[in-house]
């Protein structure tokens, strides 16, 4: 199919979700909140993925987004922020299963949050119950089946999921098998809102600009024409002009070939859509913005902000600040909420924490409070007091209490 009849059939489904012809649909997540089931439009969700795989500036801001979270550990910890030995979670998160490493899967778990909105991991049990690997799961392809209950009918609770797979028997998994990470979604207490969701539209629009420039190149750069004859022509002369101008001025060979028509023709009137008409770079340049504010990430980490090391040192700090340090608490607290409400196997004061250490622009810059330290020292305080005041890290040493002075 030609891309002017593919715009022409997306002309006529504008009730589509977007996808890389581009589609574009105005549907939202089921939201019957008491339904035997509830699920996610998989057209949807697969229209998304799509885009992810061939919109350049989504799958940028995605890819980002998961390459810098999933290297990170994620460890049980006690109250006082210190990990947990040999504990089974922490175990089963540097494991996860025996086809993914855990950078694989949480690369999926960021996938599935931006394009879907939520995220489902199954936790595979042992004989004695206990959990020892994680699998990811599709969106789409998960059924929430709510608790229907008379009791829970105003206090919303997941009774089971059930997972379908194309020709295979549908697979029911209990609640307390299955993690269910969201964003809240206010139309449902069931499923997730992605926030892909927000850019759609601006989507759609930049991939109409990308097939209208292209049927603008591959016609060598100039636009449609009429041909105009006031005596008229036959039918048998009309279609041999047709036939001509294809045959000498379409595609590749016929590119800026000169027209010499006979037969009583005229004048040749060209149709004139310049670019600059409908600004289709600036639109382009609102709906690559668009995106990078949708999911969180500075110019300078998609890659057209201002390339100076201050400016990126900048943005990456805000980056860090703002999207991924939100965005793996969120997923921190919501392993703590399955493993000690949903499936307890925390102790009380323990929860899922990711070790954020090696994050270099996450770390304290202890050079002011040096600089302080060494002048309090000079004027005689005792080290641990500076140490209580500045909270260096160091801790009390002996001998601490007593100040001295040059």
């Amino acid at each position: 199919m030609s891309i002017t009849a593919k715009i022409e059939t997306l002309r006529e489904q504008r009730q589509k979700a977007i996808s890389h012809h581009p589609e574009l649909a105005g549907r939202i997540h089921v939201s019957s909140q008491f339904a035997d089931s509830v699920s996610v439009d998989m057209e949807e969700f697969v229209d998304y993925a799509r885009v992810y795989s061939v919109y350049t500036w989504v799958h940028k801001a995605i890819a980002k987004t998961g390459e810098a979270i999933s290297p990170l550990p994620v460890r049980v910890v006690d109250a006082d922020g210190q990990e947990v030995e040999n504990h089974e979670l922490t175990h089963l998160f540097a494991y996860c299963n025996d086809s993914m490493s855990p950078a694989d899967l949480w690369q999926a778990w960021t996938v599935h949050m931006m394009l879907g909105g939520e995220s489902f991991l199954e936790l595979v049990g042992n004989s004695r119950g206990v959990p020892v690997e994680l699998w990811p799961r599709r969106p789409d392809r998960v059924l929430v089946v709510p608790d229907g209950s008379r009791e829970r009918i105003l206090y919303p609770r997941v009774l089971e999921y059930v997972f379908e797979m194309p020709n295979q028997e549908p697979t029911t998994i209990d609640a307390p098998d299955m993690i269910q990470d969201k964003f809240y979604n206010p139309l449902s207490p069931w499923r997730g809102l992605a926030p892909i969701t927000a850019v759609r539209e601006g989507i759609t629009i930049d991939l109409f600009a990308q097939a209208w420039s292209k049927t603008f190149l591959k016609r060598g750069a100039r636009p449609d024409f009429a041909v105009v004859s006031p005596l008229g022509m036959t039918r048998t002369e009309k279609e041999e002009i047709v036939s001509d101008l294809m045959a000498s001025h379409s595609g590749e060979g016929g590119w800026h070939r000169p027209i010499v028509l006979e037969k009583g023709i005229e004048d040749i009137k060209p149709f004139s859509f310049p670019p600059k008409d409908v600004e289709w770079l600036q639109q382009r340049e609102f709906a690559r913005d668009e995106v990078g504010a949708v999911f969180g990430v500075p110019d300078e980490i998609m890659g057209f902000g201002r390339d100076t090391y201050e400016n990126f040192q900048t943005a990456l700090e805000v980056y860090w600040t703002l999207t991924l340090l939100p965005l793996i608490q969120h997923r921190d607290t919501s392993l703590t909420h399955h493993f000690t409400k949903v499936r307890p196997v925390l102790k009380p004061g323990q929860r899922i924490e990711t070790d954020l250490s090696s994050v270099g622009v996450l770390q304290e810059d202890v050079t002011p409070k040096l600089e302080q330290a060494s002048k309090f020292w000079s004027m005689g305080v005792p080290f641990n007091t500076i140490e209580e005041r500045l909270g260096l890290g160091i801790g009390p040493i002996p001998g601490g209490e007593v100040g001295y002075l040059p």
